[in-house]
């Protein structure tokens, strides 16, 4: 399963719509029935954590979203999650660590640059923070720049 597989697994699909009709317990009743059958499953794991952070469950989403990166550490979506539980704890170095980690595998995304700003922010390493905002809007600023008109 790729990165693009995992992003578009129909189980996380399931539970996005799920929890985009605030039913929790649906949600998560379908991801412990598929973790019965198959524990191995990152995108399960990962669909777990995004439940707990949901429920406010910091520390369960801290495990399971840590079990679903050990799986498939490959995976940036995985650990832009785990740094968001990790800042929900107010765990800064670790929010740091997993947004690095998320950058690591897609450097421009704009989300996990954001996010990190934040936390460097929250840690007083304000030039990191600001490095860190200019690679999120830096590649929006250029298009602005060319009149919105995107060039390859």
């Amino acid at each position: 399963m790729s990165d693009r597989d995992f992003a578009s697994s129909s189980l996380l699909a399931d539970v996005r719509e799920l929890l985009r009709r605030d039913a929790l317990d649906d949600a998560q009743a379908r991801v412990a029935t598929e973790l019965a059958r198959a524990p191995e499953r990152a995108d399960a794991w990962y669909c777990r954590g995004i439940i707990a952070n949901r429920r406010r469950d910091h520390a369960g989403a801290i495990d399971a979203l840590r079990r679903s990166v050990a799986l498939r550490p490959e995976v940036a979506l995985a650990w832009l999650a785990l740094g968001t539980a990790f800042a929900r704890e107010r765990d800064w170095p670790r929010a740091a660590d997993a947004y690095g980690r998320a950058l690591e595998r897609e450097p421009l995304w704009a989300d996990a640059h954001l996010n990190l700003g934040l936390v460097l922010r929250q840690q007083g390493d304000r030039d990191g923070a600001v490095r860190a905002f200019h690679a999120a809007v830096g590649p929006f600023h250029a298009l602005l720049r060319r009149g919105g008109k995107h060039h390859k």
